[in-house]
């Protein structure tokens, strides 16, 4: 089963069965759609990290599988895009309003995460209006 556990803010620790975890989260991106991608190969890290307008952090590791998700634009701050488990292969990423007061600027919430050991085989995302 895969364990899901928050230290901090912004900061998520991904547990076994996938080993040592990545995650990266930031309230702009620069794509024009939404997206919700299942990763695994150099390219298509490369293409999501332009699409957030940054570079990668880190290379591409071989037999990895990384998840990217970029949410709608957003009337405020505090949009939060949370990973879930839905099984030891699967993943649901969700985005969240902000729970009390937020600021008035219009965010695109995103979120990239790394299994350096793979074993993810398919992600879903829910964006609701």
């Amino acid at each position: 089963m895969l364990l899901i556990g928050v230290l901090g803010y912004g900061q998520a620790v991904l547990a076994e069965p996938f080993g040592a975890g990545e995650v990266w989260r930031g309230q702009n991106h620069q794509a024009e759609q939404t997206a919700c991608k299942l990763i695994s190969d150099e390219q298509k890290w490369q293409e999501i990290w332009q699409q957030v307008g940054e570079s990668p952090p880190q290379d591409w590791p071989d037999g990895a599988r990384a998840i990217a998700a970029l949410d709608q634009q957003r009337p405020s701050g505090g949009y939060t895009l949370q990973l879930r488990a839905f099984d030891d292969k699967r993943l649901v990423v969700e985005s969240r309003p902000p729970e009390g007061p937020a600021s008035s600027v219009m965010t695109r919430p995103w979120l990239i995460a790394l299994f350096v050991e793979g074993g993810i085989e398919s992600v879903a995302c829910s964006f609701p209006e």
